[in-house]
């Protein structure tokens, strides 16, 4: 039995392989790792120097030269599921996306709760994720023009009613394309001060994930109270339990 120490971008999916071992469950499950799955609920989710105690692998099979021998491998995949929302937390449905690593290659379009699944390898640390938001043509406001009545005042006084909104509720830029580069295995868990504030990150609270222990931080977990009416502490601790429900459960 030896040690594996987590580093950034480490999961059990991704130390099973490295360690020989096809099934993460091996690890997660192992009697000598009850004390870690207790503090770490999801296995994909860890914090950097959490200790890992890895089995030997299997003995090697032996087996006898000069015939043809068959042997069927188990499966076990790896899923990443990715969800994204619009800037009123609803699904982002039928948005057309393309995800590219250096194994993997697959597009789509998003489904009606907005989600993106696909298999990929348990060791892959990192995807490109590429999608298109068409708001539909280009539009602006648009407005009346002034009457014209000549005045002795200068600057001419604004007139509220010769300045009226039409549709500005939908007005959009059009077609706009994202890019972003996913650091898969590098969300810590909720549980962790960087867990719950690279939640906040992924949700589009600017802050890096350092702790909780800088103004940043603090400014965005106010902000993320403000927006869902909790009590604004700027605390990282009083929103963990909620950004997991927000983040992992959207």
């Amino acid at each position: 039995m030896g040690n594996h120490t987590v580093a950034l971008g480490d999961c059990f999916s991704s130390v099973a392989r490295a360690s020989g071992l096809e099934d993460y469950k091996t690890l997660y499950d192992h009697a000598d790792n009850a004390t870690l799955k207790g503090k770490r609920p999801n296995p994909n989710q860890l914090e950097r120097g959490d200790v890992i105690s890895v089995p030997p692998p299997p003995p090697p099979v032996k087996v006898k030269s000069n015939k043809a021998h068959k042997f069927k491998l188990p499966k076990f995949p790896v899923n990443l599921n990715l969800v994204l929302v619009d800037e009123e937390d609803k699904p982002a449905k039928g948005i057309k996306w393309e995800l590219a690593a250096s194994t993997v290659k697959a597009s789509g379009t998003t489904t009606q709760d907005g989600r993106i699944s696909i298999g990929i390898a348990a060791d892959l640390t990192e995807v490109t994720l590429r999608f298109t938001i068409d708001a539909g043509k280009p539009r602006g406001k648009k407005r009346t023009t002034p009457s014209g009545k000549v005045t002795k005042d200068w600057p001419a006084p604004v007139v509220e009613t010769e300045f009226l909104d039409v549709d500005e509720a939908n007005a959009a830029p059009g077609p706009r394309k994202f890019e972003y580069k996913l650091k898969l295995g590098a969300l810590a868990s909720f549980n962790t001060a960087d867990g719950a504030l690279g939640r906040l990150q992924n949700l589009g609270f600017s802050v890096a994930p350092d702790g909780g222990g800088t103004d940043a931080a603090t400014k965005a977990v106010k902000l993320y109270q403000k927006k869902y009416s909790l009590t604004e502490s700027g605390a990282v601790a009083d929103i963990q339990a909620d950004a997991k429900k927000r983040h992992d459960d959207p």
